[in-house]
């Protein structure tokens, strides 16, 4: 490629809670990576969390500076000397995290159980810039029939459908999400590809507007945590059995313990909120242990549960569309974090 020396990037440079716009070096491939450049980009909560120092990562809190974003679409205009597996003009996306290459969870290819792992973002430059790096063994190709501003999302939806596919979660079953944010409602709609009998969405009475758009995709109640006890209604719903599948999705530890509650005995409750602010979860284990109930985590997504995102995405069942709100420039992005945190925002996609 004609190789542009510099890029723009929002760079997260140092303890004051924003981002800053500014010129850097654009990142060279390795043998095996791809140099790719971003056509649109979602904001997470793990980037607003990183602006405002909170969040804690597999290592710890992030090392400074650092290019924030893992969530992405963009088109392959480089690659190192060994890739094989993506090619020149190739729309992709990414799974955002990388792993050692030397333990048994990346010799079986699960990469997201790596205890070493490299995640896009957080341990190596991100996608907040115009250009990324990023290694060939964790790109997927995009297909044509999903936009860009679209597929820039596919990264949540994807560890969404890993929830239901690597759990066998039983038709008829009666489930339970606790947040509603964007994560929440793909969770949402990836449970209700499942036949289940009823589910709820929990939220705040802060989360109005996206329990609405919970309700409207397809959730049978809501609930806002703060004005109706979520776990004496679940009760009264279930005729005091619980629920057989609780999803966290919310980062915050509050929602792990009413997750807990919720779960009934035999259930499963499955934490997927990120960082938790570094924070320690209090929950009362012997009920765990006497209603026997299952705890685990739910964390990226392989080949097999992008397959299956997007077969769910083509049979029209997960709509991505509805969940993104805005759609800001890259010199835009500490407005959009700000109306993300103040609930007024949905997804949103930045376009470098």
């Amino acid at each position: 490629m004609n190789r542009k020396k510099v890029m723009k990037a929002a760079i997260k440079l140092d303890q004051r809670p924003e981002f800053i716009l500014q010129e850097t070096e654009v990142p060279e491939p390795q043998p095996d990576e791809a140099l790719i450049k971003v056509k649109a980009a979602g904001l997470c909560g793990t980037d607003i969390a990183i602006r405002n120092n909170t969040f804690m990562g597999r290592h710890g809190p992030v090392q400074l500076p650092i290019i924030p974003g893992h969530e992405f679409c963009g088109e392959v205009v480089e690659t190192g000397s060994k890739v094989r597996k993506v090619a020149v003009g190739e729309r992709v996306v990414t799974s955002a995290i990388k792993g050692c290459g030397q333990c048994y969870a990346c010799e079986i290819g699960i990469y997201n159980r790596c205890q070493d792992w490299i995640h896009v973002g957080i341990d190596s430059p991100g996608c907040f810039a115009e250009y990324v790096i990023t290694s060939e063994d964790i790109l997927f190709k995009v297909p044509d029939t999903i936009p860009d501003e679209e597929a820039a999302v596919l990264e949540p939806l994807t560890t969404a459908v890993r929830a239901i596919r690597t759990n066998r979660v039983q038709a008829g079953s009666f489930i339970v999400i606790l947040g509603p944010g964007t994560f929440g409602l793909f969770i949402l709609q990836s449970v209700l590809a499942t036949g289940p009998s009823y589910v709820v969405m929990v939220g705040l009475s802060t989360d109005r507007d996206r329990l609405e758009l919970a309700k409207s995709l397809g959730a049978n109640e809501i609930i806002m945590s703060d004005e109706m006890d979520p776990v004496k209604r679940g009760k009264e719903l279930t005729k005091g059995k619980g629920a057989d599948l609780v999803v966290e999705a919310t980062g915050r530890v509050e929602a792990v313990t009413q997750a807990i509650e919720m779960t009934g005995a035999g259930g499963l409750f499955l934490m997927g909120g990120s960082g938790f602010l570094g924070q320690p979860v209090s929950f009362e284990p012997w009920n765990v242990v006497r209603d026997e109930k299952r705890i685990k985590g739910l964390q990226g997504f392989t080949k097999p549960d992008y397959l299956l995102a997007l077969d769910l995405y083509h049979q029209g069942k997960i709509e991505i569309k509805p969940l993104i709100s805005h759609v800001f420039k890259l010199e835009e992005i500490n407005q959009a974090c700000d109306l993300v945190e103040q609930k007024k925002a949905f997804k949103v996609v930045i376009i470098p």
